[in-house]
């Protein structure tokens, strides 16, 4: 199977999974439904957070967005590490903090994906970045390997020069 680095995350899948936890109605899962879900809910935050974090550092250092989302990225990367206890309650509420981290991060993913990113919120500079960045962690090559594919290395260079000479922010980015 091979998988297609520029594809976007699944968010109504992603919720539905963490609404599976936190409905009102939510029936409790048995044991073998908690591990399944634990494991997707997991699997939902791994993809999640490389998303959410990549717009985290091409927004303004300024914005509140900014801040919430390297919180929430910050409690995804705790929970990841913490092991569920052995009861089905334990799991069920390890499973829960889980569930709420996939949708506080499927909300910032949709706040930073909500639109075109216009000149208007982002300076010329944080756009080419942006770019840069998203490639970084879409492209397959640049990925895996320590140099850069061609358009990977043009999009650095053209974010470089935005940021040492604020003047040419006319400069077209880079196709």
């Amino acid at each position: 199977m091979t998988v297609n680095p520029s594809l976007p995350i699944d968010i109504q899948t992603m919720r539905a999974t963490a609404h599976r936890l936190l409905a009102d109605d939510a029936e409790p899962p048995s044991h073998e439904e908690l591990e399944a879900l634990t494991l997707q809910l997991r699997g939902h935050l791994m993809l999640a957070v490389p998303e959410v974090e990549t717009a985290t550092l091409a927004a303004p250092a300024d914005a509140g967005i900014r801040v919430a989302a390297s919180a929430c990225i910050g409690e995804a990367r705790h929970l990841l590490g913490v092991e569920p206890g052995r009861s089905l309650p334990a799991g069920i509420a390890h499973a829960q903090g889980l569930a709420r981290s996939v949708h506080a991060l499927c909300r910032h993913y949709e706040a930073f994906n909500s639109g075109p990113v216009t000149g208007d919120h982002w300076s010329p500079a944080q756009l080419a970045f942006r770019r840069w960045a998203i490639h970084g962690t879409r492209c397959r090559v640049c990925r895996t390997d320590d140099s850069h594919c061609e358009r990977g290395r043009r999009l650095g260079d053209h974010w470089n020069h935005l940021r040492r000479n604020p003047t040419a922010a006319g400069t077209p980015a880079p196709a």
